[in-house]
């Protein structure tokens, strides 16, 4: 071979060792070669009369020009064997000579062309797997060559089909790939260039990638709902399998567009998804396949020109609420949201602005929230009869739950509308009930799942565009709420709070019982100065006292917190699990027999904010007490 040609594979006797499975590569530039190519030539054992040519390798096309000599003065016309190659790339080429030729030698020359079959003025480059030379037979005739199918003319390769107007989520935007691949040419942006014939291809051996496949990967502008991808390159056959994900968790289904491919290798596969996927980035892995598509072994390998994703076409308007069968009960009413969530965009308001294109969005750690969901409430203007509930917002998937309560204790079964949601993750969810409930109020509690849907042990979060509360129709019989069973009796009684030497003091002593755990009344004293200071709320009257509830932040479940009614009697306060969130607790006690009191003091605690013994300072908070007799 010309010494001016770099081996890259193999050995160039591979082309003469009788197995069609070994082959050589071989490439030079076009600045070392002058413009010329180089060849590779087998010698004879002594000039023979030659009859018949045979050559395996790879030759980037059917129709990819390939120059081949005897003794370098007599050009061969070699014609493809369709049927009998193993593919449009790799190729059995053959001649059968009209009459026998006198030679030595053979010749073949490297191909100016890149990997589509096109002229590449940057280089030749050459692969050959086996040559087969037979010489004229005067007596025993050879059985004749297989017969060759004849090379169908090709149309020239379609452009993508066009996908109404919308944008190519993926053009010009940030891409990255191991920096231990080997990139063999181009560079990794040509994907995401907007050209279809420029490229780039990369490898990496085995024993490099430990096994695993290296991948390239585009990171869209943001997360966005994905319907259609489409990528364009070098994929070894129309049955390589090629793994391509959405955000490393959706794998894609890719079809192979025969009609519209270059060739069976240099191929243009698709996907139109059945219901958009949110995702923030596309990754395309490389194969695990030799020149012939078969696996490789030795080494992972990527070959891509384009790639191109979109996402769904415009939605339609949403459809109209059903009519309502009287007013809206929640719009322009209050709304609540727990102060332990963050507000990212908007404001809760936006949720009740008879506005479905307004919104807000809200989140909280777990760790924040003590593993509890915050909530979203609208308060009526006086209590109704509910019979229908709709909401629409960012509920993640069809598939994520989401809680809402009427009054916190009725739980509404929402179902998605998917003909008239947005997308599947914006969606309107709506739930007819079967009879009235009688509800001051509705909550929307926080769902913990990530932007995919998927459950995050990380945080809490809300997005509500609109929320809609009808009344009955008029001709159902409503369930009643539970009526209340007993009367607060700490609810707007004079309470007090006599602090001596305070550090600080906020709120007020009434912010206990004024009915709202919103607000609250915290105070902290030097542990020198005695006594240790108390809150007290005096009852109307000498009363039996069944029920004790306090509502605070009690530092931790351990931490102790003395509470008596009267002057002696301690109250055995215990922790409720399933209200509390970790330093902000409910602590109750049911009593029984009921004792008579007419004032219940809750005293300051000798602790830090972990609920450990702090020997400097006392201090108490208390958001709401309430008192109920037997």
């Amino acid at each position: 071979m010309d010494p001016i040609a770099s081996l890259t594979t193999g050995s160039i006797d591979d082309a003469v060792d009788g197995d069609k499975t070994s082959y050589f590569t071989a490439w030079a530039p076009t600045s070392r070669t002058g413009g010329q190519a180089f060849y590779w030539e087998v010698t004879f054992t002594q000039p023979a009369n030659i009859s018949y040519v045979e050559l395996w390798g790879d030759f980037a096309s059917y129709y990819a020009p390939l120059r081949v000599t005897l003794d370098d003065w007599y050009d061969i016309d070699l014609t493809v064997d369709e049927a009998n190659s193993w593919t449009p790339t790799q190729q059995r080429r053959t001649a059968a000579l009209a009459k026998p030729v006198a030679a030595a030698s053979l010749r073949v020359y490297a191909q100016d062309r890149d990997l589509w079959g096109r002229p590449n003025a940057d280089a030749f480059q050459l692969t050959l797997a086996e040559v087969i030379v037979y010489r004229a037979q005067k007596k025993a005739k050879r059985p004749p060559p297989p017969k060759s199918s004849p090379a169908p003319k090709r149309p020239p390769p379609k452009p993508s089909p066009p996908l109404e107007t919308r944008a190519n989520l993926a053009l010009n935007r940030r891409v990255t790939m191991d920096s231990l691949a080997n990139i063999d040419h181009g560079n990794i942006n040509k994907a995401v260039d907007g050209d279809q014939t420029s490229y780039f291809s990369a490898w990496m051996s085995t024993s490099m990638a430990g096994g695993s496949a290296f991948y390239w990967e585009v990171t869209l502008d943001k997360p966005t709902n994905v319907s259609y991808v489409e990528l364009w390159g070098d994929f070894a056959s129309y049955y390589a399998p090629l793994r391509v994900t959405l955000d490393d968790w959706y794998d894609i289904d890719l079809t192979v567009d025969e009609a519209n491919s270059w060739t069976p290798t240099q191929q243009r596969r698709t996907a139109a998804l059945a219901k958009p996927v949110a995702a923030a980035s596309l990754r395309v892995y490389a194969q695990d396949r030799g020149l012939w598509g078969r696996p490789n072994a030795d080494a992972f390998q990527l070959t891509l020109a384009e790639v191109i994703v979109y996402g769904p076409r415009p939605p339609l308007p949403p459809a109209p609420s059903p009519p309502p069968a009287g007013v809206n009960l929640a719009t322009n009413r209050r709304t609540y949201m727990e102060d332990i969530a963050t507000i990212q965009f908007g404001s809760p308001d936006d949720a009740v602005d008879g506005d479905q294109t307004s919104y807000f969005t809200a989140w909280a750690s777990t760790l924040k929230s003590g593993g509890k969901a915050f909530y979203w409430e609208v308060t009526f203007d006086k209590p109704t009869n509910v019979s229908y509930v709709e909401l629409w917002g960012d509920f993640a998937s069809y598939y994520a739950p989401l809680r809402v309560t009427l009054d916190d204790w009725y739980d509404i079964d929402l179902t998605v509308d998917e003909a008239n949601s947005w997308t599947p993750t914006q969606q309107r969810r709506t739930a007819a009930l079967a009879k009235p409930v009688a509800a001051a109020s509705l909550r929307v509690y926080a769902q913990n799942r990530d932007l995919w849907g998927r459950p995050n042990a990380d945080a809490f979060q809300l997005t509500l565009a609109e929320v809609i509360v009808y009344g009955p129709r008029g001709t159902d019989t409503p369930v009643p709420s539970p009526p209340p069973a007993r009367v607060n009796l700490a609810r707007n009684r004079p309470a007090v709070m006599d602090v001596p030497s305070k550090i600080w003091f906020t709120g007020a002593p009434g912010d206990a019982v004024d009915g709202d755990r919103g607000t609250a009344v915290s105070a902290m004293q030097p542990s020198r100065v005695s006594p240790h200071f108390f809150w007290q709320v005096d009852f109307a009257a000498a009363s039996l006292v069944a029920h004790v509830e306090v509502w605070g932040d009690f530092a931790n479940a351990t931490a102790p917190l003395r509470v008596t009614l009267g002057d002696s009697y301690e109250v055995p306060l215990v922790v409720d699990t399933t209200a509390s969130r970790r330093t902000m607790q409910r602590r109750f006690a049911e009593l029984a027999p009921p004792v008579e009191a007419s004032f219940l003091r809750v005293h300051s605690q000798n602790k830090d904010w972990w609920g450990r013994s702090r020997s400097d300072a006392y201090q108490l908070t208390l958001a709401e007490v309430i008192v109920y007799g037997p």
